[in-house]
């Protein structure tokens, strides 16, 4: 899910954006993008469910109690914009009739108002958000595995933690 989210924020942010509405590859562009926002909502929806369901690992010590807010901070943020991201481009995607457009349905969307609109910005700003949390997020490992030496990265994955 994380390399989805990264290559989708690196697509939507820096190429897909800079793609004319006319070009012949936005559409596929775009659908691309849907379909890969849609892949990461449901990835989020499980990961969410088995947090739930599943007994988690304690904490790990990240040194100092204000880290650990941090951390803790840092990843309910990671959550919340990952939804954002996901439930924003539903909804603009809907409210401009992108999906018809995306899917070969019709010709050019109702663009009119997209770029400007609220749905828009939100969804831009979270994305610029939820990059640099992933880049806080990036360092923290770092930090764990070359300075604490405390094998955190090795309790991300599946077995024993």
């Amino acid at each position: 899910m994380a390399v989805m989210i990264a290559v989708s924020l690196v697509m939507g942010g820096f190429v897909f954006s800079n793609i004319a509405w006319s070009h012949p590859d936005k559409a596929q562009a775009l659908a691309g993008h849907m379909i890969a926002g849609a892949v990461i909502g449901v990835l989020l929806v499980i990961r969410l469910i088995v947090r739930r369901v599943t007994l988690a690992p304690p904490p790990a010590s990240s040194g100092t109690p204000t880290l650990g807010i941090v951390a803790r901070t840092v990843h309910v943020a990671l959550y919340l914009l990952v939804g954002l991201m996901v439930l924003s481009g539903l909804t603009m995607a809907l409210r401009f009739d992108l999906f018809a457009f995306a899917f070969n349905e019709t010709g050019l969307p109702v663009t009119n108002g997209l770029r400007g609109s609220g749905l828009h910005m939100v969804h831009k700003i979270a994305g610029f958000a939820l990059l640099g949390l992933i880049v806080l997020h990036v360092a923290a490992a770092i930090y764990h595995t070359f300075v604490l030496k405390d094998g955190l990265l090795s309790r991300m994955w599946f077995g024993p933690r």
